[in-house]
């Protein structure tokens, strides 16, 4: 897995597994990761304790952990990026060889046919 700070994991968790949440914990970890509410702001917002935000951003944190180790989103979305940037910086540099050669017109419309797909794929994969 890509190493992250803390909070940057949290939010991408979120965003993988926001729908398997409730209500409550969906609004609370929107509130705190997305919009930077305070845990004293989300107490007032949601008439409940300091200590029962936090409490419960821990317990839906924890949650979120545990769906990524069963089900492992963020974990193969991040080898497919990875994998979907290589493949990108390689065509880059296969262009930049192919584009002295008067006779390597196919072979750049090929690339750029594969270069297409490739972002096609990374904008289904970030969907």
């Amino acid at each position: 897995m890509i190493m992250m700070d803390k909070n940057t994991n949290y939010i991408l968790l979120f965003d993988c597994y926001q729908t398997l949440l409730t209500d409550k914990q969906r609004e609370m970890m929107d509130l705190y990761y997305n919009q930077d509410f305070t845990l004293v702001e989300i107490a007032e917002e949601m008439n409940i304790s300091r200590q029962g935000v936090y409490d419960h951003l821990k317990r839906t944190a924890h949650l979120l952990q545990q769906y990524e180790e069963k089900i492992g989103l963020l974990e193969t979305f991040q080898r497919q990026n990875k994998v979907i940037q290589g493949m990108k910086k390689n065509i880059a540099i296969i262009e930049s060889q192919l584009g002295g050669n008067p006779n390597a017109e196919d072979s750049l419309w090929q690339l750029k046919q594969l270069k297409d797909s490739l972002e096609q794929l990374y904008l289904i994969s970030t969907s």
